[in-house]
């Protein structure tokens, strides 16, 4: 798959001809207009999709691994109604799991983060802020935000979180060259649940078990009412399916030789 440069490099090649072949050959200036337009809706698309890897590369699954293994992952937490109740399902299950929070709410529920920890899940950086505007940020905030959450959990955990994952799963240039020089291990999943915008709880159940997979990321958040139900019934169908549910880094080094 292209990567941000390269597509651009090729477009901006194939761009120049168009311009001179306007101008000294006569054609339509729509083919002009033609690339411009494909490298514009090429960018949005790409920075959409964390699996193309075009601005920074993510990891979104384990694509062999050794064992019936999937990781769940929970966003935007923590939460102080929701996030215990998911804790004490985990335990139930005896399944690890890895929680991406969002640094000023780590502040609001420090005791439910220390929680998630005591449980013997993984902890993820999410951004300060999850503002709405935060892919518009240029690179100074965007290391500000990740900056500010990993100190934030370090400060509660005494460890400081290597994963990070974009809000609303959207890449930039400017977070590309944070995560160059923060190290942290970008994560993105592949099956998508959409349990924020999806509010049947039973079709939202359906729509997640059919297309899991061994190595699979599965994309939750611990922030709504919904999650209790549909997180109980899909711990109930892994485990009746043969599944071990695992952290990001478990799943990672769960590979066949």
């Amino acid at each position: 798959m292209l990567n941000f440069r390269k597509f651009t490099l090729i477009c901006i090649v194939i761009e120049a001809g168009c311009v001179l072949s306007a101008l000294f050959f006569e054609i339509s200036v729509f083919w002009v207009f033609l690339i411009f337009s494909i490298w514009f809706f090429g960018i949005i698309a790409g920075s959409f999709s964390m699996s193309w890897n075009f601005h920074l590369s993510a990891y979104t699954h384990n694509s062999s691994p050794a064992n019936k293994v999937v990781a769940i992952t929970f966003d935007d937490g923590p939460h102080p109604e929701y996030t215990p109740v998911v804790l004490k399902l985990l335990s139930d299950f005896n399944a690890t799991a890895t929680f991406f929070c969002i640094g000023n709410r780590v502040e609001e529920y420090p005791e439910v983060l220390k929680s998630i920890v005591a449980k013997g899940h993984e902890i993820g950086n999410h951004s300060y802020s999850h503002s709405p505007f935060i892919d518009f940020k240029g690179q100074n905030s965007w290391e500000a935000e990740i900056n500010k959450t990993d100190a934030i959990i370090e400060q509660h955990t005494g460890h400081r979180p290597s994963l990070f994952r974009p809000p609303y799963g959207v890449t930039t240039p400017p977070l590309s060259n944070v995560i160059k020089k923060s190290s942290h291990r970008v994560i993105g999943w592949s099956v998508r649940s959409f349990d924020t915008v999806i509010k049947n709880p039973n079709f939202l159940l359906k729509r997640i078990t059919k297309k899991i997979n061994a190595g699979d990321i599965i994309l939750l958040h611990d922030t709504h009412k919904n999650i209790p139900f549909v997180l109980e019934h899909l711990l109930l169908f892994l485990s009746e399916k043969g599944y071990k549910t695992v952290s990001i880094t478990q799943l990672h080094n769960d590979k066949s030789s």
